[in-house]
């Protein structure tokens, strides 16, 4: 699935593996996907994002009262939590349904959006005023396609 990734979406999963480790956790999760899609600081997600107000540092902030810090050995390789598995297949099937080869930074978000069963990215959104239908609005108008809500 990987060979699919633009080269911002690839450093979008290399950052949230370093957020990862940062925190001490032994896992990735899909809001340390979220960091990385603001510390890869460049792509349409991360635009996005900006444009709703959603800041790194404070954003960063929030996650670790959330998820808390780990305590333990982090290994080389650190797995994907299954909701963060449950994103990266996600964001392919979102990527194959609008017709791209390819999968950005935008089907990251998307999938992110969508896997989100729990609400943790939508309280986290709110801390900024923004929410999962204005992020997923601005997103499909940054990429030309009509808001599919």
């Amino acid at each position: 699935m990987f060979e699919l990734f633009t080269e911002k979406a690839i450093r979008v999963i290399m950052i949230a593996q370093e957020e990862s480790r940062r925190m001490g956790h032994n896992f990735v999760g899909s809001e340390q996907i979220l960091l990385g899609l603001l510390g890869e600081g460049s792509g349409l997600a991360y635009e996005v994002l900006i444009s709703c107000g959603v800041k790194l540092k404070e954003i960063r902030i929030q996650i670790e009262k959330l998820v808390g810090r780990g305590s333990g050995f982090v290994a080389v390789e650190i797995p994907f939590t299954p909701r963060a598995k449950r994103v990266l297949e996600t964001s392919l099937w979102q990527a194959r349904d609008m017709g791209h080869n390819y999968i950005g930074t935008e089907h990251l978000l998307i999938a992110l959006l969508i896997e989100d069963n729990d609400d943790s990215i939508e309280n986290l959104l709110a801390l900024f005023g923004a929410n999962k239908t204005m992020v997923r609005t601005q997103l499909y108008k940054a990429m030309g396609e009509d808001a599919r809500i």
